[in-house]
C-alpha cells in the first residue's frame, strides 16, 4: 500500500558543484534545484516534470511529451517541443543531475531520484510514456487546478460523445471498469509511478463523465482508490443532466467517500447555443445541481468555452453566460474555468454561426469572456481561471 504523502518539506540548502552554487530542496514529494537561470523539479523516481532552462519554461507530462509553457488566454498557446528540442532539454537535465550527485549529504530518497534523473535519456523517456499510454489508453484531460493529480481511470471515454466542439474522446468506447478490473488498474499505476506517486496528491476520477455512474459504483471506485493511495481527496467530471438529477443526499454520500469537487461542462449560458452545439440539457439545470452540491459540502468546477459561437454569436454567448453566472449563488469554494475552443482548422461547431473563427480570434474572444466573468465574480470571492487545453500536460 502506498504511504500517505506527507505535507512537510526540508529546508532548502546551498551546495556548490564545479564552482556553481545551487539551492536544493529535498521535499517529501519532489526534489528541486535552482542555479542562475536554471530551475528543475523531479519526482522521487527522477522524472523531470517542470522547470526553466535559460529562457525556456518547460513541463514534461507523464506521457513523455514536453511543452514550452506560456501564460494568458490571448497570446499564443504553449508549444509541444519536438524531439530535437526535448532531446536538448533532457541532456541538459541529465548533466545537471549528475553534477548534483557529486555533492554529499543527500537523503536516500533524494539520491534515488537524482540517480534516476541522471539516467533519464530518450529510451527511458519513451518507455515511461509508452507505459502511460498502455495504462490509460490515451491522455486523460484534467482541470488546471488538478494538473498534478493522480489520475485513476474509472471509466473510459465519454458516454455522450456527440458534442460538436469536442474531439477529445473520438474513437474511444465508453465503458465503466468493474471493481476487480479497477483494482488491477490501480496496482498498475502504483507499480509504474513508484515513489513518484507522492508528488500527485489529489486523485482525479477519469474519464469524461465518471461521476455519472451509479452512486454505489462511484463509492466503490473512490474507496478502492483511496485505499491504494491514502490521504487524498478526489475530483471528477459529471454531465449537467445526470448531475442535476442527483439529489443532495447522493452527493453527500460521495463527499463522505472522499469526493471534494465536481466539474461540469456548462460551455455557455445560452440554451440555444448549447442545442446547436449538440450539448444536451438546459443551462438552467445548473441551479439544482449547484444547490445539491452546496448542501453536500462539495465544490463546483464550472467550465465555459471561450470563442463559442464566434464570430456571429460571440456577443450572445458572452452576454448569456455572464447573466447566468451572475444570477447563481456561487461560493468561494467554487471555481469557474474559461477554456478556449480547440478545433481542427475550419471547423465551426455551432450551426449557423458563420465561418469558423481563427485560433487568434478564438483566443481573443476567450480573453473577453474571462474578463467579463472576473468582473462580476471576483468581487464575490469566486475564482475565475484559464483552462487552456492547448497547453495541457498531464
Amino acid at each position: 500500500m502506498s504511504k500517505t504523502p506527507p505535507a512537510s518539506r526540508t529546508a532548502p540548502r546551498r551546495i556548490t558543484c564545479r564552482g556553481e552554487e545551487w539551492i536544493v530542496r529535498e521535499g517529501a514529494r519532489a526534489v528541486t534545484a535552482a542555479a542562475d537561470e536554471t530551475v528543475i523539479a523531479w519526482d522521487l523516481e527522477g522524472r523531470p516534470y517542470a522547470g526553466q532552462l535559460g529562457g525556456l519554461s518547460w513541463r514534461r507530462g507523464l506521457d513523455g511529451r514536453w511543452r514550452e509553457m506560456r501564460r494568458g488566454l490571448e497570446g499564443p498557446p504553449a508549444n509541444l517541443l519536438d524531439e530535437s528540442a526535448s532531446g536538448r532539454v533532457r541532456a541538459a537535465l541529465r548533466e545537471r543531475a549528475a553534477r548534483l550527485l557529486e555533492a554529499t549529504g543527500f537523503g536516500a530518497s533524494s539520491r534515488h531520484a537524482l540517480e534516476h534523473a541522471a539516467a533519464h535519456d530518450a529510451a527511458r523517456d519513451f518507455a515511461l510514456g509508452e507505459r502511460y499510454r498502455t495504462i490509460y489508453g490515451g491522455v486523460p484531460v484534467l482541470p488546471p487546478d488538478r494538473h498534478l493529480a493522480l489520475v485513476v481511470q474509472a471509466r473510459t471515454g465519454c458516454a455522450w460523445g456527440r458534442c460538436r466542439f469536442c474531439t477529445l474522446y473520438a474513437g474511444r468506447l465508453s465503458s465503466p471498469r468493474e471493481p476487480e478490473e479497477f483494482t488491477r488498474h490501480l496496482d498498475e499505476i502504483a507499480a509504474w509511478l513508484g515513489a513518484g506517486a507522492s508528488l500527485r496528491a489529489p486523485l482525479f476520477l477519469a474519464d469524461a463523465d465518471a461521476l455519472a455512474a451509479p452512486v454505489p459504483l462511484v463509492e466503490t471506485w473512490l474507496a478502492a482508490a483511496r485505499d491504494r493511495f491514502p490521504g487524498r481527496t478526489a475530483g471528477g467530471f459529471v454531465d449537467l443532466c445526470t448531475g442535476s438529477a442527483r439529489g443532495a443526499s447522493d452527493w453527500a454520500r460521495l463527499a463522505g467517500a472522499g469526493l471534494e469537487r465536481v466539474y461540469v461542462g456548462l460551455e455557455t449560458g445560452s440554451a440555444e447555443l448549447r442545442r446547436r452545439a449538440a450539448k444536451p440539457g438546459s443551462p438552467e439545470l445548473l441551479r439544482p445541481l449547484l444547490d445539491a452540491l452546496a448542501r453536500a459540502g462539495l465544490g463546483l468546477g464550472l467550465i465555459v468555452l471561450g470563442g463559442l459561437g464566434a464570430p456571429r454569436y460571440a456577443d450572445e454567448h458572452i452576454r448569456a453566460t455572464k447573466a447566468l453566472l451572475d444570477s447563481l449563488p456561487l461560493r468561494r469554494e467554487d471555481l469557474v474555468l474559461v477554456s478556449p475552443l480547440e478545433l481542427p482548422e475550419g471547423v465551426q461547431p455551432i450551426e449557423g454561426a458563420g465561418a469558423a473563427p481563427s485560433p487568434e480570434a478564438t483566443r481573443a474572444e476567450s480573453a473577453r469572456l474571462y474578463a467579463a466573468l472576473r468582473h462580476i465574480l471576483a468581487p464575490r470571492g469566486v475564482r475565475v481561471a484559464p483552462y487552456d487545453l492547448a497547453g495541457f500536460i498531464c
